[in-house]
């Protein structure tokens, strides 16, 4: 069975609030790095700084933001860990939100990789990782916002 506890400790507006900036700054980051890419295939490296700068500050906002929803969640988290036994059923009933939290862990990690350390190699994984993580936040927005 799925943990139903959503949030610790915050006014359901807050929560709210939170998941709406969330949302609003994946949209930009998002739009903002795949500006970059199209300005790097079309060859224009000052565009591509500049997307980059925006894709960069808006994911690190991302990150952050994105620990303190998890951070928020983190009973929901402790309640799918703590059992004995989790079956395939079970992580499907949770919406998959293990695989979510994979996903953005990965994002979390390679896209610094990139920025500061200029790991170049990363990047086509970041951007196959990035737009399937794409997929799986639009996704739960929608779930969980139909649900408010």
């Amino acid at each position: 069975m799925c943990p139903t506890v959503l949030s610790y400790n915050l006014s359901r507006r807050l929560s709210i609030a939170l998941a709406v900036f969330l949302l609003v700054d994946f949209a930009l980051t998002l739009a903002a790095g795949l500006c970059m890419n199209f300005a790097f295939e079309n060859a224009d490296p000052v565009m591509a700084h500049r997307w980059s700068v925006w894709h960069g500050v808006g994911g690190y906002v991302f990150i952050a933001a994105g620990l303190c929803h998890i951070l928020m969640n983190r009973r929901w988290y402790a309640g799918l860990v703590s059992r004995a036994a989790v079956t395939w059923a079970d992580m499907a009933r949770c919406r998959l939100i293990p695989i979510y939290t994979m996903l953005f862990a990965v994002m979390a990690v390679t896209g610094p990789l990139i920025g500061l350390f200029g790991l170049t190699g990363l990047i086509g994984f970041h951007q196959g990782c990035g737009l399937i993580f794409s997929l799986f936040v639009i996704g739960h927005a929608i779930v969980r916002f139909g649900r408010l």
